[in-house]
């Protein structure tokens, strides 16, 4: 990713990762509010770690078989690439100008 769009990811990615937090402290302060009662704070709080470890255990789920991390190769940056078409164009146009009588 070229480097002026890095933030811009690192942004995206911490957003996402707030709304998560967010979504899961709302459903574990609905589970608290709905358990305290019925089942006493002891086991309403180990009824909140349950659902944390559910949570955690649907996600590495979702990691080990939806996601592919390829295997990382030795290529040009976005950057390397994009100053390498600048330089190779001119360096062309500067011989053909050299070889003209």
């Amino acid at each position: 990713m070229p480097s002026e769009r890095q933030g811009l990811a690192g942004g995206l990615v911490n957003s996402i990762v707030h709304l998560g937090i967010t979504f899961c402290l709302g459903f574990a302060d609905i589970i608290q509010a709905e358990t305290i009662e019925r089942v006493g704070l002891l086991k309403s709080y180990k009824a909140i770690f349950w659902f944390g470890v559910a949570a955690a255990s649907v996600a590495l789920f979702l990691m080990a078989f939806f996601v592919k991390v390829e295997k990382a190769k030795s290529d040009l940056t976005a950057d390397e690439k994009r100053d390498l078409e600048k330089t190779v164009p001119k360096k062309r146009q500067d011989n053909a100008q050299d070889n003209v009588p």
